[in-house]
């Protein structure tokens, strides 16, 4: 028991800070990559994607979807015979051919009419997904078409470019995109320099780390990939 005013002595045990020990930077090379060349298709295809997000959305006379149609579904998601609500959409918008949500969903809608139900099997992708579990995994598509709608697209031309604002023709128009597109692949270069360098000084440090702190950092990382289940419709036991 302690006493008021008298004195004591206690031990305490703590991580302290890691010692680091770096040889000799100056002695380090890094090659920096050229940035990529801009390529011409690329020009277009960000050409293209102006073009339709400035057509006009007509209703389709047929009602049947084909492909390049804006399309409105709504749709479940079953697998093994459990539904993923987040997989599943509501209302969602697709360009039909784009293929940006799941490989081969599009094709499955073409030649479906508004209003039409459909039900189909699709196979998930073998990477690229959240739940790991998941991959490559055969899922039930069941859903509505809600609404077709074609595009009528502007002509790429100079009124096309001066309506998007302060270019005067077309050529001007590609003209920015590919500066555009130089800047961003000499970001990208830079930036794959910067983790190369970052790789190397890190292969070249030798740094003893406690394991009180080593376990620490793990606990507080786990506990952050648990917490990132909240919002899903599985759980932490189920990855």
């Amino acid at each position: 028991d302690l006493n008021i005013g008298s004195a004591f002595e206690f031990t305490a045990k703590v991580p302290v800070s890691p010692k680091v020990s770096l040889t000799d930077v100056n002695s380090l090379k890094v090659g920096k990559t050229a940035p990529k060349p801009v390529e011409d298709d690329k020009v277009e295809a960000v050409l293209k994607d102006l073009q339709r997000r400035n057509a006009k959305l007509m209703k389709a006379e047929d009602e049947t979807v084909k492909e390049g149609d804006y399309v409105l579904s709504s749709f479940t998601v079953t697998i093994d015979g459990r539904e993923y609500k987040t997989l599943g959409q509501n209302n969602v918008a697709l360009w039909i051919g784009e293929d940006k949500y799941l490989p081969g969903f599009d094709e499955n809608l073409v030649g479906k009419k508004k209003d039409e139900e459909f039900t189909f099997a699709l196979e998930l992708p073998k990477k690229d997904l959240d739940n790991k579990s998941l991959l490559g995994k055969k899922a039930l598509i069941k859903g509505k078409v809600k609404t077709v709608s074609r595009p009528q697209l502007p002509l790429l031309d100079d009124e096309f470019a001066k309506d998007l604002g302060s270019f005067e023709s077309l050529a001007e128009l590609r003209k920015r995109i590919v500066s555009d597109m130089e800047k961003k692949h000499e970001r990208d270069a830079e930036e794959q320099f910067i983790e190369d360098l970052r790789k190397k000084l890190t292969d070249t440090v030798d740094v003893n780390l406690p394991a009180p702190l080593i376990d620490s950092r793990i606990g507080d990382r786990l506990e952050e990939f648990k917490g990132s289940f909240q919002a899903k419709p599985y759980t932490y036991e189920d990855s």
